[in-house]
């Protein structure tokens, strides 16, 4: 959860997003696979990301707003 946009998030070294204030995740996994997770998210803004190497920096991220 953050009052930041996904595409401004703070930087770590390597191109990832910093995860300050993360509600939960799914792990990697390999090519092909899927998984879900199911979360109770209180009303906000949230930034959704994927930290795999370069996949933040491409583009792989999203806001989303929970009324």
């Amino acid at each position: 959860r953050t009052a930041q946009k996904a595409a401004k998030l703070p930087m770590e070294a390597g191109g990832k997003a910093k995860e300050t204030g993360h509600v939960g995740e799914i792990p990697d996994l390999p090519a092909g696979a899927t998984k879900s997770v199911t979360l109770t998210l209180t009303p906000g803004h949230y930034s959704v990301v994927c930290n795999l190497p370069g996949h933040y920096m491409g583009g792989m991220r999203a806001d989303l707003t929970v009324t």
